[in-house]
């Protein structure tokens, strides 16, 4: 497959704006079409109109506008590490949007999910929290000067989390061992722990920052 991605970004903020409304109208799509309950005429001619949409798209594409990944400063715009990555990816129409920040030694990150990440009736699909953790966990290991693929990744779930609350994922490093980093993070709404998780992460920088 031909490579459609930079490391670095040559778009400007209007371009990335831009970019961004059309993301942000196909995830209140994606999250909309959940509830759709219409005539099958009606139905029928909304997927001839995105059907069209889908044509302008197609007709649209080269490479990505962003680049593959982003350095930790910018995870105050909403980016995370990828901007196009299934989890919390801020170019992404199928991902709750993470709004991250820095605290202290800690990696925070605030979300909501909607109806499209639902597993059981009123709740988030466990995978998705799973996703989010190892999005979460690689932002705290880059935050330390690591970088690497997740070789393990287990989360413990505690309660019930609900949809449409507001969501706080932290993370933190536990501990380097050679190549080996390991990180946690944990889950609350409201001060009640929903959630923890423990990953473990190869280091594959040659140097730290």
């Amino acid at each position: 497959m031909k490579p459609n991605y930079r490391f670095q970004c040559e778009a400007d903020e209007a371009s990335i704006n831009a970019h961004r409304q059309v993301v942000d109208a196909l995830r209140a799509i994606n999250e909309g079409v959940v509830l759709l309950n219409q005539s099958p005429q009606q139905l029928s001619e909304l997927a001839t109109t995105l059907g069209s949409i889908a044509e302008q798209v197609e007709a649209g594409q080269g490479e990505r506008l962003r680049e593959y990944f982003t350095p930790l400063k910018q995870l105050e715009r909403r980016e995370g590490l990828q901007p196009y990555a299934p989890f919390g990816g801020s170019h992404s129409p199928i991902t709750p949007q993470l709004h991250y920040r820095e605290e202290g030694d800690k990696i925070i990150a605030e979300a909501t999910f909607s109806l499209l990440h639902e597993g059981p009736i009123g709740c988030v699909h466990g995978g998705v929290i799973a996703g989010i953790y190892d999005c979460v966990l690689a932002a705290a290991v880059v935050k330390h000067g690591y970088g690497g693929p997740t070789a393990q990744l287990n989360t413990r779930y505690i309660a019930p989390t609900l949809l449409h609350k507001p969501l706080i994922f932290s993370a933190w490093l536990e501990k380097v061992d050679g190549k080996k980093i390991h990180v946690a993070g944990e889950c609350h709404c409201d001060g009640e722990l929903l959630s923890s998780a423990e990953a473990l992460f190869i280091n594959n920088l040659k140097t730290r920052p």
